[in-house]
């Protein structure tokens, strides 16, 4: 089933001849955030937009006479707004960079990713760290890599990754 997800509201796609759907959404506690029965439409508008954190949606149809099984469990994720690094992208040849950020209000600890440019493995992540600045502390290979930091709140919540931050480390060579 595909959905649309977004912070004012949740959607997804008809299923021929379903009369009505209904819906369990839920936080990350369990907790109902909306369950509607017997909706005609496949959407889902709150009245408040979504809070930052986790949820699930089940959708069933149904149908004149009989009810579809529950869809699988979608597990998706409302985000906060993402951090600003501040630390310089400027080449270096320090394998251990210090990387700062702007601090988020409420914040109870950062993360830190720096994955080398063209992958989408990591290399390096830090979560717990509690200021705005984090040095790197096991030396990354010469090469481009990217850097990203997130907020992460005591309930749970957190924010967007940072847009990443590319730095080169080594010398270019002539």
């Amino acid at each position: 089933m595909g959905r649309r997800i977004a912070a004012t509201g949740v959607a997804w796609n008809a299923v021929p001849f379903a009369a009505s759907y209904t819906f369990e959404l839920r936080d990350a506690q369990g907790n109902l955030v909306a369950p509607l029965k017997n909706q005609p439409g496949t959407s889902f508008d709150p009245q408040t937009p979504l809070k930052p954190g986790q949820y699930t949606l089940c959708v069933y149809s149904n149908f004149a006479n009989l009810s579809s099984n529950w869809s699988l469990t979608y597990a998706f994720e409302m985000f906060r707004p993402p951090l600003t690094i501040t630390s310089s992208a400027t080449d270096t040849v320090d394998a251990t960079p210090t990387i700062i950020w702007t601090a988020a209000n409420g914040a109870a600890a950062y993360e830190v990713i720096v994955t080398p440019a063209g992958s989408s493995a990591p290399v390096y992540v830090r979560t717990g760290i509690t200021g705005t600045s984090h040095r790197i502390d096991v030396p990354l290979r010469n090469g481009k890599h990217l850097i990203q930091v997130r907020a992460i709140f005591p309930d749970g919540s957190r924010s967007s990754l940072s847009t990443a931050q590319q730095i080169f480390i080594g010398r270019h060579q002539a």
